[in-house]
């Protein structure tokens, strides 16, 4: 037979024995309790620290959060061997076994960022020291182009000709090729002294003449590329459509861009042409314009 159930009385009943667990327990409880409010405090003060510092260094904002994240999820690890460390001794085996084990992939991934981190910082000292390009520069930085707006320990920004800002971490700035096209005015001096003016017709002195009446060459930028040709409608047609467009162009460069046969093959001509601003971004707003102006011109 079915006996009744009292649900009150059952109620009452685990009432009473949970207050007599706390009562058993109530220090343990607390001192838990007191642990991951300490626990709270300190990650809330390294974190703002932490912000505090990257903001001070320039860090990007994804890698302050990565950094965080790391922060919170060790605080979370040292809560939970807290709580381990009240539970009873045969439920302890249990937990212990499945945090060791958490454990062991935790340190892990936190030994992979911090290793990274230190190769990045290390290669953002190493950008520093040499120096190979300064804020405001145009540069190639491997596949990415575009005017140098932050240069930290941690990331190099770029301004890219579609309006878009780079990230890209120093680490990939070591161990790409970069380009600077700041204009080297003591090369081209050395370049112009070796060789007869009457007879010297390489690209450096065209260029040199092309900045003799620069007032400071250091604050130039040079930027060199080629274009090809079809060799159908002759030197002449490209040699006389030319000239206009790099006339053009003088009074919106500041300069007068500067342009050369470079190359000949059975099929086309190579040309080199050379732009010279004094304003990066004029150079990232109209390169693209000085070249549909050319293409124009000679078909």
């Amino acid at each position: 037979m079915l006996q009744a159930t009292d649900p009150i009385g059952d109620i009452i009943t685990a009432f009473y024995t949970f207050l007599y667990f706390l009562q058993l327990n109530i220090f343990p409880i607390l001192l838990l309790i007191l642990v991951w409010v300490i626990l709270l405090i300190l990650s809330s003060l390294i974190t703002r620290l932490v912000r505090r510092r990257a903001k001070k260094l320039g860090v990007p904002p994804n890698a302050v959060n990565g950094i965080i994240l790391a922060i919170r999820i060790i605080f979370i690890w040292i809560a939970v061997i807290a709580f381990t460390a009240f539970l009873p001794p045969h439920i302890q085996v249990w937990v212990i076994s499945i945090v060791g084990d958490a454990t062991v992939i935790i340190g892990l991934a936190i030994g992979i960022a911090i290793s990274l981190a230190i190769r990045n910082f290390i290669a953002g000292l190493y950008v520093m020291v040499t120096d190979p390009f300064n804020v405001g520069d145009y540069v190639r930085i491997g596949s990415n182009e575009g005017i140098v707006l932050e240069i930290s320990l941690n990331y190099t920004k770029l301004r890219q000709m579609d309006g878009t800002t780079a990230l890209i971490p120093n680490d990939n700035v070591m161990s790409s090729s970069v380009t600077n096209f700041r204009f080297e005015q003591k090369r081209l001096l050395e370049t112009d002294k070796k060789q007869e003016p009457e007879e010297d017709t390489s690209i450096p002195n065209r260029i040199w003449k092309v900045l003799s009446k620069a007032v400071d060459t250091s604050k130039l930028i040079q930027y060199a590329f080629e274009l090809q040709f079809p060799i159908a409608p002759g030197l002449n047609h490209y040699e006389e459509k030319l000239p206009p467009v790099m006339k053009r162009w003088t009074r919106k460069f500041g300069f007068k861009p500067d342009y050369v046969l470079s190359s000949t093959s059975n099929f086309a001509f190579t040309y080199t042409f050379t732009i010279f601003v004094e304003d990066p971004k004029l150079l990232l707003n109209s390169r693209f314009d000085f070249l549909e102006d050319i293409t124009r011109a000679v078909y």
